[in-house]
């Protein structure tokens, strides 16, 4: 029986080579995982492990508009950063930003934004 990961929460894959994201549903041994989201990748992929929490939130745009975002920190070793914004443009009505964010700065014309962690 694998190891169920339970804390901080599932570690993502990301196949780089193929440009598609796992989920890490179990440790079976030193060198099998299971993991969620369909298809495997190649042996000789490449690939990034994101297993640390990150300091920031999942925005929701209720309202259509541009969205300027401040970035989360990678992980929780680094503080977060004040950087410049990233500004998102022509973000639809109900959308979700697969991103983290520490902050919504000023030039925003989306509205009834909502932080989700």
């Amino acid at each position: 029986m694998g190891i169920q990961i339970m804390s901080p929460g599932p570690a993502i894959i990301y196949n780089t080579t193929a440009g598609i994201a796992y989920y890490v549903k179990s440790i079976d041994s030193n060198t099998q995982l299971t993991l969620t989201g369909g298809g495997v990748g190649g042996a000789n992929d490449s690939y990034v492990i994101y297993n640390a929490a990150t300091l920031g939130c999942i925005p929701f745009v209720g309202g259509a508009g541009d969205i300027s975002l401040v970035m989360a920190a990678r992980n929780t070793n680094a503080a977060p950063t004040s950087g410049s914004a990233v500004v998102f443009k022509g973000i639809a009505a109900g959308s979700f930003l697969p991103t983290q964010v520490i902050g919504v700065a000023a030039a925003t014309t989306a509205t009834d934004i909502v932080a989700l962690w």
